[in-house]
């Protein structure tokens, strides 16, 4: 007799499965051009043990945007909590890397990143689940650069709620750019992605010191 634990398991294993083969037939065909029953025969299951799992396509993408929010979120509590906004960039440009990760985050993310904008920009489902994972994803980042704004580590001028919205909509900027533009390489855009926290987070600029008579 099956265990709880190995039932829950097994559960979450073809869980897994029917959302990686829905993830290849998606990248190949987009989303609403994929019928379920391709992702059934991408899967290896029949149509009723996949409507076990996902009663539509939607809940589907649903379920693939909450468990990459969950990737990321398990990949930003690694990072010290009193590492700077850039120590936390660089540790997430180093897991992107990572030539063999556990979980490979960027592995078809292009295609899939455009899929499901697509779909939130015109489903009333998926665009809160979207924009929530967009949320916690900036609040991370944020809460960073408002503490190194508190220490004198970087400019207390700097808005970061804006300039953390700007570091991750630039990031998939050019994730999205590289589906389509061969141009940009995702294997590049770790790097770019550290330059443009570093030219925004620049260190807070030291007075210069004053002759007598105060005069500079």
């Amino acid at each position: 007799m099956k265990t709880k634990g190995a039932r829950s398991h097994n559960y979450d294993s073809r869980r897994r499965g029917i959302l990686d083969a829905a993830t290849r037939c998606f990248g190949r065909s987009g989303f609403h051009a994929t019928s379920m029953k391709e992702i059934c025969d991408e899967a290896a299951m029949s149509p009723g043990a996949l409507y076990r799992y996902f009663a539509a396509k939607d809940d589907i993408i649903i379920e693939m945007v909450s468990a990459e929010r969950h990737e990321w979120e398990a990949l930003l509590l690694t990072v010290p909590a009193d590492a700077s906004a850039i120590d936390l960039v660089d540790a997430v440009a180093q897991r992107l890397e990572a030539e063999e990760p556990e979980v490979d985050l960027m592995d078809g993310a292009p295609v899939m990143l455009l899929e499901v904008l697509a779909e939130a920009s015109r489903n009333p489902r998926v665009r809160p689940v979207v924009v929530a994972s967009y949320h916690v994803m900036t609040a991370h980042l944020a809460e960073r650069i408002r503490s190194d704004a508190a220490a004198g580590r970087i400019s207390a001028s700097i808005d970061p709620d804006a300039v953390a919205t700007f570091i991750i909509a630039a990031f998939d900027g050019l994730l999205a750019r590289s589906a389509v533009d061969s141009a940009v390489q995702p294997d590049a855009i770790p790097a770019l992605l550290r330059d443009l926290a570093r030219s925004l987070l620049q260190p807070a600029a030291t007075p210069s010191p004053r002759r007598k008579g105060g005069r500079p």
